[in-house]
């Protein structure tokens, strides 16, 4: 198989790029496949990068015992109760994604 004249071989960065790469393409507001393009890189490397780097930098969800207790819940419902007191009611047919949103918005207060 041959390349296009006019197209470029695309190169995997080095460990030691990543970091700098990382922190242009956040500043960048291009999307990764764009950004790596422009800069010859294949887009797949800055992904895998962004994905570690974003584990590493994220604190760990914590999540407190749950207890199942009887009361004025309705049936096709569950209650998350928080560590300060707070009490949502969440209905059971709640999409999954919102869920998972609704999650990220509570541990980042």
């Amino acid at each position: 198989m041959t390349n296009a004249p006019d197209q470029q071989r695309l190169r995997n960065p080095s460990a030691s790029e990543i970091p700098a790469l990382l922190t242009e393409l956040s500043a960048s507001g291009q999307s990764v496949a764009a950004f790596a393009r422009s800069r010859g890189l294949k887009p797949h490397n800055l992904y895998v990068a962004r994905r570690r780097n974003r584990d590493k930098s994220a604190p760990p969800l914590r999540f407190d015992p749950v207890q199942i207790v009887g009361g004025d819940m309705p049936a096709s419902a569950f209650r998350l109760e928080l560590t300060n007191g707070t009490r949502l009611w969440v209905p059971a047919d709640f999409e999954s994604s919102a869920v998972r949103r609704l999650v990220e918005l509570l541990t980042a207060c």
